[in-house]
């Protein structure tokens, strides 16, 4: 404000001897009026970028993958296996994978099995008894009971659900009840997966996307959001 007054003093000193007062008023309101809009817009353009970057670091607190990578079925936690070997009926039965990841086998005792393939744990156990009890054990391994999915946000029924071989984002969401809320010209509501690895991973996924044991299914970025502000608070 010292600067449009010293501006609109000096103007009046040079435009006096030749302009009249009520001229001279004019063309200070003028020169006044110049400086506000351009006050003002600098102001503007402040704001602008602070509004920028709080909204760009808000975004970077939400990590997002652009791709999920395809993977194997591996063992986790609280999921039950059949575990059959040939002519050894006390050792086929149905094992539960306890929450350190291991399950209790005869003879073998705490054997890890979460993190591995099915394969993988069948190889395990043929290579245990085959060093002390049996030659060349004839030994199956498959999984009785999935960890379950939970599908949250924009569909009719969210929730805990059992897990299926070979289920998409799309067979997800109708066993849900199916998207809610849409209208007819409304664009698809963006689609997400959180899947525990090594930390909580988050990825956008399409309806083909295949789903894994374990997975959040969330529909809609702003069910996200939430989700992950009232994790991050707990």
């Amino acid at each position: 404000m010292v600067i449009v007054n010293t501006v609109l003093n000096r103007s009046s000193h040079v435009l006096y001897p030749f302009c009249t007062n009520s001229a001279v008023a004019t063309v200070q309101m003028m020169v006044y009026s110049f400086f506000m809009k351009f006050i003002n817009l600098i102001i503007l353009g402040l704001m602008t970028i602070s509004f920028a970057s709080c909204a760009h670091n808000k975004a970077d607190s939400l990590v997002i993958n652009e791709y999920l990578s395809p993977e194997p079925y591996r063992i986790q936690a609280t999921e039950t296996l059949r575990i059959m070997v040939n002519q050894q009926s006390s050792l086929t039965n149905d094992y539960r994978v306890n929450a350190r990841g291991q399950i209790d086998f005869p003879l073998l005792g705490s054997v890890n099995a979460a993190g591995k393939t099915p394969r993988e744990l069948k190889k395990l156990i043929h290579h245990r008894l085959s060093l002390k009890y049996y030659k060349n054990p004839y030994v199956t391994v498959e999984t009785l009971h999935y960890k379950p999915i939970y599908i949250l946000g924009d569909v009719h029924h969210p929730g805990r659900f059992s897990y299926d071989p070979g289920m998409n984002v799309f067979d997800a969401i109708a066993t849900a009840g199916g998207l809610r809320g849409l209208p007819s010209h409304s664009r698809a509501p963006q689609l997400f997966i959180l899947r525990e690895r090594a930390g909580l991973q988050i990825s956008k996924v399409t309806p083909a996307t295949i789903v894994s044991p374990g997975d959040t299914l969330v529909v809609g970025k702003q069910s996200l959001v939430y989700l992950k502000n009232t994790k991050m608070k707990h």
